[in-house]
Parts: structure tokens; sequence; C-alpha cells
């Protein structure tokens, strides 16, 4: 019997078993081995550091990344030593097994695995995230979900079919001052809200979009494994256009702005008043990155109109602007509180990455940040 069948069946059933608290056993805040999961890591690099450093009371047995030079700077403060607070993961790394194709390393090592983390650029998501799931691994997916709607569909479908435990990171999500912000909505603080309006400044500063293709090609690093970043994605040639983080900006690996905040600043309003699917999308924008007829980059700005309905509820209307594009400034907001947080007179350095969102409801309006 593997480790995972057993953990599934070792429950405590049978009456009259004597149960010692862990504490008595291994003192206060000791986690013992039974309560322990395998935990393996796809993208442990980058984002996938900070997910990763979240395992650590778990004993991380495999990790799998297309580029270890990155995942060891990703570990790195500016004077190359470990970062403070990365120690244990550093250690942890150091132990695991190495992988570059995540398939390889759920054929060895299947059996040994209890969930996954996959931190990877979003175009493998899906894939990544279905095979895990298709071989009984539980799996966090970091955000956006996937690329297309098509493929949430079928990660939610495979999920269904094999009974395992799964989770989108929505760091927002977890946050307490989330939570905090819809119970006032759903205690009537603001009254109905019809109207809501969400904005980045993304991709502005942070990563290209907007833009061809780039000319010609580079050397592949040795440490990277080109074919394994493309993965399901057109071929092309490597470029540090694309690796180690700007892909967001590409349409073939990435989701734009849009995929990588919209998830945090739309995702309070539809918690909040349960908004399910919209009726109507219309959008708008400048224009996309072109090769020839080809989209490769999606637009420095864009507006996205949603309408939620149906089932005999009033319509609700949410508008996503990126890029720098703000909403008008609500005539209830008093003048003393900006939309956009400036440098403070004490304050050096670029101006601080801004969002938000505002709820317009029939009682009041609600105004919070990105998170």
């Amino acid at each position: 019997m593997d480790r995972r069948t057993f953990l599934k069946g070792s429950a405590l059933t049978a009456a009259g078993l004597s149960v010692v608290p862990r504490s008595v056993l291994g003192g206060a805040g000791h986690q013992p081995p039974s309560d322990t999961l395998n935990i393996a890591g796809i993208g442990v690099g980058g984002r996938g550091t900070s997910n990763m450093n979240a395992m650590t009371s778990e004993n991380i047995v495999a990790i799998c990344d297309i580029d270890f030079d990155h995942v060891d700077q990703s570990l790195r403060d500016g004077d190359g030593n470990v970062a403070d607070g990365l120690g244990a993961l550093h250690e942890a790394y150091e132990q695991a097994e190495r992988y570059a194709d995540y398939r390889r390393m759920f054929d060895d090592l299947e059996d040994e695995i209890d969930g996954v983390v996959i931190s990877t650029p979003d175009h493998l998501h899906a894939v990544a995230a279905q095979e895990a799931m298709k071989r009984g691994l539980h799996v966090y997916v970091e955000k956006p979900l996937t690329r297309t709607v098509r493929e949430a569909r079928t990660l939610m479908e495979t999920a269904d079919a094999m009974d395992v435990v799964t989770q989108m990171g929505n760091q927002g999500h977890t946050h307490p001052d989330g939570r905090r912000a819809i119970e006032w909505v759903w205690n009537g603080a603001i009254g109905a809200v019809h109207e809501i309006h969400a904005w980045t400044d993304r991709p502005a500063s942070w990563w290209p979009q907007g833009v061809s293709r780039p000319q010609g090609s580079m050397p592949i690093p040795d440490a990277v494994n080109w074919d394994l970043f493309l993965g399901p994605a057109p071929e092309v040639p490597y470029h540090e256009a694309y690796h180690p983080f700007d892909w967001r900006g590409w349409v073939d690996y990435g989701t734009g702005a849009l995929g990588d905040m919209g998830a945090h600043l739309i995702d309070h309003a539809m918690w909040a008043l349960d908004l399910g699917a919209p009726t109507e999308v219309w959008a708008s924008s400048n224009a996309f990155g072109r090769d020839g007829d080809e989209r490769v980059s999606w637009p420095t700005a864009e507006t996205v109109h949603y309408t939620f309905g149906g089932g005999g509820r009033d319509p609700v209307r949410l508008t996503w602007q990126d890029g720098g594009l703000l909403p008008p400034r609500p005539q209830a907001l008093p003048n003393d509180v900006p939309l956009v947080r400036e440098l403070g007179a004490n304050e050096e350095g670029p101006p601080p990455s801004w969002g938000g969102a505002i709820w317009v409801g029939d009682e009041g309006i609600l105004m919070h940040d990105t998170y």
C-alpha cells in the first residue's frame, strides 16, 4: 500500500481508541510525521519562492523548474547571500530531488507526493495541474488559474472527477482586510451595489506590452530548458524578452494586467455579490503588439465592461481599466482622499504601484486598495 492510500484510509473510526495530543508527544508546536505532507513544486523561482516558502513546515520532496540558475537567484539578496527568511527553503531545495520536466517527476515520484504547488507562467498552469490531478495529487495553482476559460472549465471537471483538493492562490482573497470589506457590504453599509470600478497601473513600468516579437534570437543559456518553457505554446527562438519575467505581456504565455491584477481587484466584488458569470462583455483597447497578422502581445491599456444579471436580480455593471486608465472620481469621495497614492515628501524612488476598486451603492461608496 502506498503512503497516500494509507493516509486516506487510516482515519480513527474504531470505538474506544485513546488519542494522545501531539503536544504531549512532541512538545508545543511539534508537527509529527503523520501530519506532514510530501510536497512537490513546479516553477519554484520568482513567485514560486514565496509559495514554496510557506511549505517549509512540510516535506519538500521534489522541485521542478526550467531554469535553476533563476531559482537560486530568487533565494538570494543583493550581496549574493541567502536572503533573510529563506534559509529553511534553501536547505529544503538542496535536499529535494530536482527535475526540469514535471512529467518525469510524476513518473518517478508519484507515489511519494501528496500535493503539488504550481507557480509557473500562466500558459503551463492548466497542463501541469491537470496532469497532477489525473494522478490523484492535490494541487495549489498560482493565479490566474488558467489562460483561457476553456482551460478553467477543464480543470474544474478534472478536479470533480478525481475528487482531489484544489486551490487557486489569490493572496488578496485570504487577507483579513478583504474579508472585512465584503462583510461591510453584506451588512448593508453602502446599500445595494449596482456599479463597480476596478483599475491598476500595470503593465506600466512592470513589463512591456503592445510590442512586436523581438527580431532574431539569442543563445539559450545553459541552465534554461527552453522547449519545456514553451510547453503547449508555439515554438519560437529563445529571447530574454520572454524569460524570466516579461512573459506576462505575451499572448502565448501570459494574460496581461487583467490576468495578473484582475484576479485580486475583481475578486472581492465577485465574492461579496455572488455575481456568477457575466451576461454581457465588451472591451476597447489600444493596439496589440503584432507579428504580421498575428497578435503577439497584449495592449498597453484597456477598458473592459461586464454586465451581471439574470435570475430576477438587478443588473450590476463592472468596469475594469489598466495601463494607467482611471475611473471618474466619485462625487462622494472626500477631496483629501486620492485615487492614486503619490510619493510622500520624505519618500524616494519610483511611485508606488497602485490599483484599487470603488463599489457604488445606493447609500454610499466603498473604495479599497489592491489587496
